[in-house]
């Protein structure tokens, strides 16, 4: 999944991606958090949250005493994946909730495999299926033709 935030785009990671040096930071910044903000102290209290807002379903979520916290988190675990180091605290103020979109990643949108295109039937009077005129018009669409006119180059 994909994070957009005020327009940027970023990795969103779970506690289990960031390095040893972000875990750190992000213990730190634990211990030193008051209560107003959040009541995890340590990476055991996030997992415990995290585990918690899991099993529950969305409108269960926005009661738990930690949801806005964990949105903070994944602000500040994608940021600082990206190498913005930015505060949690400050991540949470410096962020418009209304700027934060998920947006799949550029894998969900492959193409599927298409079906096998199905023959036409040939136009009457030409041994090849077709006009002089169809074949000039057929040849001014060919993907060489194309990708001449787009390079100036023929691609052989």
């Amino acid at each position: 999944m994909i994070l957009e935030i005020d327009g940027k785009t970023y990795t969103k990671i779970s506690l289990n991606e960031l390095s040893m040096t972000h875990l750190a930071m992000l213990q730190r910044e634990l211990v030193k958090a008051d209560d107003d903000f959040t009541s995890c102290r340590s990476l055991a209290d996030v997992q415990r949250a995290r585990d918690e807002l899991a099993a529950m379903t969305e409108e269960e979520q926005i009661g738990h005493p930690e949801v806005f916290f964990m949105a903070i988190l994944g602000v500040w675990m994608a940021k600082a994946h990206a190498g913005e180091f930015v505060g949690l605290k400050r991540t949470g103020y410096e962020v418009d909730w209304s700027s934060i979109r998920e947006l799949p990643e550029p894998s969900d949108y492959a193409p599927k495999a298409k079906a096998p295109a199905k023959k036409r039937p040939s136009p009457k009077g030409s041994a090849r299926g077709g006009s002089a005129q169809h074949a000039k018009a057929s040849h001014d669409k060919s993907p060489m033709t194309s990708e001449m006119s787009s390079t100036g180059k023929s691609s052989t």
